[in-house]
């Protein structure tokens, strides 16, 4: 489907919306399943929502209508809401004192939930889709006749992988196709720091390409605990605060095809912060978020997040177990109250963990 099609379509739901920005009529290369799930958003949205209002959305969608549009995962995320528990607020502002944002402004916030529960949608994908991305972006940088694989160990931390990889390709390219590293027309470079290996198959040699990578959800954890401190200046100080973190089987395929590695990564990742992280006291957030207000410790901002929850956005799952998972913190300064887990969270069939005798 074309975004001439896409809005074409939607009118035919709502009614006249007048022009929307976009480039030209561009395919949108997102599944069948997610493009129903936004268009029924936009429709639902058409019945309580301004028009100008509902042509901000549409323009952040319809301008970038692929995978790599943050934006496209906050709508998805609304969308389920929408489908769910309908009584949220998108994008509402939050000032500078019920944050640790540095800034006078403060920020906008994805949104509220109830009339408390202030939340941001952060599209999840720690190390594993810039696998993929890597891939892309090398593949682009070598001769056609070669194949790429890329091994190693996917619990490398995300940090380690921008720097070494993703922030450096043309580097990254010029080391694998040394001629130190040329082996009978193919290629190996290792990296001896990390143990990844890239290697060049001349495809005619090699008609299939293959990759192995190995996985450890507890490494892989350990190594990315830091993550959401990227992004710390926002965690809201005076109410319940949760981060909706948005996967789909494009950017996360093994994790949405094993609801036990994903139930094993999420748990672990949130136990570190939630355990671990809220008693750091002797390093302060503005070392991950530039944003940040400085002297706001590591500690004071875990306690501060309420709770993570991590949604399969593939396609549309409500009523089906294990594409939803909800982790809230048991040492948080301001939890998510039961009722609110119950009515927004238990009744859409998201697997909930509290942590319950397991706070140590």
């Amino acid at each position: 489907m074309t975004t001439k099609e896409f809005y074409e379509k939607l009118k035919e739901d709502v009614g006249e919306l007048g022009e929307v920005k976009t480039e030209k009529d561009t395919e949108i290369q997102l599944p069948d399943e997610q493009i129903e799930m936004l268009r029924a958003l936009f429709a639902e949205w058409a019945k309580r929502m301004s028009i100008q209002g509902l042509k901000k959305y549409l323009n952040d969608f319809l301008k970038k209508p692929t995978q790599e549009n943050g934006k496209v995962y906050e709508l998805l995320v609304y969308a389920w809401l929408e489908r769910n528990f309908p009584c949220y607020v998108p994008q509402i502002h939050i000032e500078r004192e019920k944050c640790f944002k540095a800034s006078e402004n403060g920020y906008d916030a994805d949104g509220r939930i109830e009339e408390t529960i202030v939340f941001d949608v952060k599209q999840f994908g720690i190390t594993l889709p810039h696998i993929a991305t890597l891939q892309k972006k090398l593949q682009e940088k070598i001769p056609e006749e070669y194949w790429l694989s890329i091994e190693g160990d996917e619990s490398l931390s995300n940090a380690e992988f921008q720097k070494r990889y993703l922030n450096c390709v043309d580097d990254l390219a010029a080391k694998i196709m040394n001629e130190e590293n040329s082996l009978l027309g193919d290629y190996l470079y290792q990296d001896k720091v990390t143990g990844w290996s890239f290697r060049l198959r001349k495809k005619e040699k090699n008609p299939v390409n293959v990759s192995i990578r190995t996985y450890d959800a507890y490494q892989w954890a350990e190594n990315n605990e830091f993550y959401f401190m990227n992004h710390a200046s926002q965690f809201c100080v005076d109410v319940p605060y949760i981060i909706f973190c948005p996967y789909d089987k494009d950017i996360l395929a093994m994790l949405c095809g094993n609801r036990e590695i994903a139930m094993t990564s999420f748990r672990a990742l949130c136990r570190r912060m939630f355990m671990r992280l809220t008693r750091i006291e002797d390093h302060t957030i503005d070392q991950w978020d530039g944003k940040a207000r400085s002297g706001i410790t590591v500690a004071q901002a875990a306690r501060k997040l309420s709770a993570m929850v991590f949604l399969d956005v593939s396609e549309n799952f409500d009523g089906k177990v294990g594409h939803a998972f909800m982790f809230k913190n048991p040492n948080a300064d301001h939890p998510v109250p039961e009722h609110s887990t119950d009515a927004i969270f238990r009744a859409a069939s998201v697997l909930i963990d509290d942590f319950r005798c397991d706070n140590y």
